[in-house]
Parts: C-alpha cells; sequence; structure tokens
C-alpha cells in the first residue's frame, strides 16, 4: 500500500510544471555562494606567514680563507714540532691568503695576515726573504690607504721599519696604541716595547688600558706577563714572583713566563729556591724546547762551583737552537774545569762553527783547552 503511494507522489511531483527547473535553480544559487564565500576569503584573509628557516646563504670564503690560515699558523707556533715543519706551515698559510687577496685585494683581514705571515717567514730568514718584506710592506700600504687608522696596519709598518733598519718604527707603534681602532694587543705589546726600553712609567698607562679592556683567554696572560714584567722594572720583585707564577702555572705557559718567573725567584730568594723553580720549568714545559732555562741552570750552578751538574746543564741547553753556541762555550768551560779535555774540545768545535772565528773569548778557550789536552806543542805550532 506504501509503496504504489510513494510511486504516486513521483508521478505527481514529475507531472508538475516547473519541478525539475527549481531543482537546477537551487543548485545554481549552491554554486553561487561557495563561489562568493571563496572570493570573500582570499580577499579578507592574513597575508601567508613567511617562513621560518630562511634559505641557506652561500659561505663566507673570505672567513674561511681567514680560519685556514690561523689554524695553519697555530699548528706553526707549536714548540714541539722544527723549524722546517714550522716553515712549511706558514708557507702554506701564505700561499692560500696570497691566491685569494689576488682574487680580493680589498679585503684587510686577509692583507693584514698575509702581511703578518709573511713577517714571520722574514724573521725565519726564509730563502727568499725579500720578497715576503716586500709583500708584507705592500699588503699594509694597501691596508693603511683604506684605513689610516687601522692599529693592525699601524703596528706591522713599525715591525717592517724596524726589520729593514729604521729608527721611526717607535712612532708607528705609539699611533697604533694611540689609534682609536687599537685594542689590547696593540697596548699590551706597546707596554712590552717601552719597558724593553727602559720606560716603564710610560708603560704603565698601556697596560693598564689592556688589563681594563676585559680581554680573556690567551689576552688574560700576556696582561699578566706584561704586569709582571713592570713590577720586575720597578724593582718590585715579591710581587712580580707572584704575577709569574699565575703565568706560568696557565695551561698557554711558555719557557718565557717560566724563565722570568726564575730570574725574579733570584732576585727575591736563594740559589735552591731558584734551582727549583727552573726544576719545576723543565718538567712543565716538557718535550717543548727550553734551552735559555737549562742555560740559566748551568749558569747558577757554573757560579757555585758545581761544574758537574753545570756540564750536564749547558749540555741540555745545546739542543736549543737559540742558544747553541754559547750554551756550547759555556759546557766546554765546565769540561775544562773537570780536566775532562775531549769533551771540553768536542764543545769547543760546535761553539766555533756557530760563533765568529775571532772572537776573544772563543780564541782563549780554544787555545787553552788544546794547551792542556796537548801540551805546548799547539802553542809551539802556533809560533812557527
Amino acid at each position: 500500500m506504501s509503496d504504489r503511494q510513494d510511486e504516486q507522489k513521483n508521478a505527481d511531483n514529475k507531472s508538475r510544471p516547473g519541478g525539475q527547473g527549481r531543482n537546477v535553480r537551487i543548485i545554481l544559487l549552491a554554486l553561487i555562494a561557495v563561489v562568493a564565500g571563496l572570493a570573500l576569503y582570499v580577499a579578507f584573509s592574513p597575508p601567508p606567514r613567511p617562513q621560518t628557516e630562511l634559505p641557506q646563504q652561500p659561505p663566507d670564503q673570505g672567513k674561511q680563507v681567514l680560519a685556514a690560515a690561523e689554524k695553519l699558523i697555530r699548528e706553526a707556533q707549536a714548540d714541539a714540532i722544527g723549524d722546517e715543519l714550522r716553515m712549511a706551515s706558514y708557507r702554506q698559510a701564505r700561499d692560500l691568503l696570497w691566491s685569494y687577496n689576488l682574487k680580493n685585494p680589498r679585503n684587510t683581514e686577509t692583507l693584514l695576515l698575509l702581511a703578518d705571515v709573511s713577517l714571520r717567514l722574514c724573521r725565519m730568514n726564509a730563502h727568499d726573504s725579500a720578497n715576503m718584506f716586500a709583500q708584507a710592506n705592500q699588503a699594509v700600504d694597501i691596508v693603511l690607504e683604506m684605513a689610516p687608522n687601522s692599529s693592525r696596519g699601524l703596528w706591522l709598518k713599525g715591525e717592517l721599519v724596524r726589520r729593514r733598519g729604521g729608527k721611526d718604527f717607535m712612532d708607528y707603534f705609539a699611533r697604533a696604541a694611540d689609534s682609536p681602532a687599537s685594542d689590547w694587543q696593540v697596548w699590551t705589546a706597546y707596554g712590552m716595547e717601552l719597558i724593553n726600553q727602559g720606560k716603564a712609567d710610560q708603560a704603565r698607562r698601556y697596560v693598564d688600558r689592556a688589563a681594563a679592556s676585559g680581554a680573556t683567554g690567551a689576552g688574560t696572560r700576556k696582561i699578566l706577563l706584561a704586569r709582571a714584567e713592570l713590577a720586575f722594572a720597578a724593582g718590585q720583585y715579591a710581587q712580580a714572583r707572584e704575577l709569574f707564577r699565575q703565568a706560568a702555572d696557565s695551561d698557554t705557559a711558555d719557557m718565557h713566563a717560566w724563565l722570568m718567573l726564575a730570574r725574579a725567584t733570584e732576585k727575591s730568594a736563594d740559589p735552591a729556591a731558584t734551582l727549583k723553580t727552573l726544576d719545576e720549568a723543565v718538567d712543565a714545559l716538557r718535550d717543548r724546547l727550553k734551552g735559555e732555562i737549562f742555560f740559566m741552570k748551568g749558569s747558577i750552578l757554573a757560579r757555585s762551583g758545581d761544574w758537574e751538574k753545570a756540564s750536564a746543564a749547558f749540555v741540555s741547553a745545546t739542543a736549543d737552537p737559540a742558544v747553541r753556541a754559547h750554551a756550547a762555550l759555556e759546557a766546554a768551560k765546565c769540561f775544562y774545569e773537570l780536566k775532562r779535555y775531549a769533551p771540553a774540545m768536542g764543545y769547543i768545535d760546535i761553539a766555533a762553527q756557530q760563533m765568529p772565528g775571532d772572537d776573544p773569548e772563543l780564541k782563549q778557550l780554544m787555545a787553552k783547552i788544546e794547551d792542556a789536552r796537548f801540551g805546548n806543542a799547539s802553542s809551539n805550532r802556533s809560533t812557527k
């Protein structure tokens, strides 16, 4: 009964005029409403948010070159490596910077580092020192043309002037220290230059300025050393000893800090305390070069007449090229006093290879050793 009623209704709807037309209009109106809604959403919706991750920027080649060159320089400054490896590391840094600056001739940071490493090669008497000096000078001149108040540029210019024997290098150092662009490194270095010239009162102003700069890391130790040097120059040996001890106990202590600690100890304590400090330095510096430490130890022992221990200290000092000639001469003196003429002759020969042949002390000691070893025969041979 119900099925027939539904069929009848459907038949009635189809038979009514306009039934299908109304359905089409309803569908069209719905579509229009959807399109209008979308249009309003697009018109009044907030703009899209920016991406949280920005596209990656290309790396700064200059910074990469600086980082690589500075790493090579740090490797070259390691105490444990020999002169050949040291020079090779400096050369790699120089070549890297030189290649970059050929394409980027206005980068002041890489130019200054190029000048610095070229000057280091000059100091090591590289076979092309003249070219290294010219490159350093050219790089510094370019920097000072672009930045006349560059403290590093002015300081390096002073180093170059001193290298060629100029008398006005301290003028450049002073301009670097007084430049508005100066920093703790230049203030400390200038203070040390003034101390070495006996101008401790002038140096104090720059060392104090460096101490107030808030420098950290390696800067702390360098400033500490400068303060200790000031105290030592003023004859305040107890204070100098305390400051040098702090510097020597740091992780980055070098031979200079230990040597000055020993000298301050020698001024304010007995020789035994100084020898103990020198033995501490030998242990602390381990495999690093420490010729001056052994030389000072040998000198103290020799003054006390302990020729055996003094000779051993001077022989150890000959391993360091910086003091080899004079350490060999002193070792020869000790062996002469011990009447051990064969090693005395051996070490006097080492000294003669590196010292001027007409050095009066060398000639006199050599004659004494020959006379003691061979009797008067050597004197007779020299007079014939």
